[in-house]
């Protein structure tokens, strides 16, 4: 579906930053939307056709994964156990789409030396956008590393079996690379389970 989905139409909820009546007021859109000569049309329109689909001029995504495990029973304490599993991931040309608002905001608010995506917005003589196109692309990438663990305890008794468990993610580092060259970074991060 990434290469050969065919083209669909979407409508996301997104308005027009060139519109004089629900655009943006930021002094990069009105500059940017001046060189588009979409400055202060009156689109009033809160959803966008945007074209979906796949893209046969993908890259390959690839991925570097390097995993490893510890698994612990009974051995210092009758009915504790425990395991723990490293992994390291490096995922290089991630497969995505960009999103219709970050499209927007790369061609209209960024500075008007730095525009992004402009090629993916198409509009008519009076400056309206006709569409938005959104498929599958190569975004960035991400490096994730952490450590999965979980603790079990567990005792019979004369009412049956009790027990607890604990278990949890420690991420080293998830750095997100997006489509518009922002890395996005989060270290250290427990997601208890």
């Amino acid at each position: 579906p990434e290469l050969f989905l065919g083209r669909q139409d979407s409508f996301p909820s997104i308005s027009d930053p060139c519109s004089a009546v629900v655009g943006s007021s930021s002094a990069n859109a009105a500059a940017n939307c001046a060189t588009d000569g979409a400055a202060g049309n009156l689109d009033t329109r809160v959803q966008i056709l945007t074209q979906v689909g796949g893209n046969t001029e993908l890259d390959p995504e690839t991925a570097t994964t390097l995993t490893g495990g510890l698994v612990l029973e009974d051995s210092l304490v009758p009915g504790l156990s425990a395991n723990f599993d490293y992994f390291n991931i490096s995922i290089d040309d991630a497969i995505s789409t960009i999103g219709e608002s970050i499209i927007l905001a790369g061609c209209y608010e960024s500075d008007p030396g730095e525009r992004q995506f402009c090629a993916l917005v198409q509009r008519d003589a009076n400056g309206l956008i006709t569409q938005i196109l959104d498929t599958s692309t190569n975004v960035g990438g991400n490096d994730i590393s952490g450590l999965d663990f979980e603790v079990r305890y567990s005792t019979p008794s004369d009412f049956g079996r009790f027990g607890a468990n604990l278990a949890g993610t420690y991420y080293f580092d998830f750095t997100q690379t997006q489509a518009t060259g922002f890395e996005q970074n989060v270290l250290g991060v427990y997601d208890g389970r």
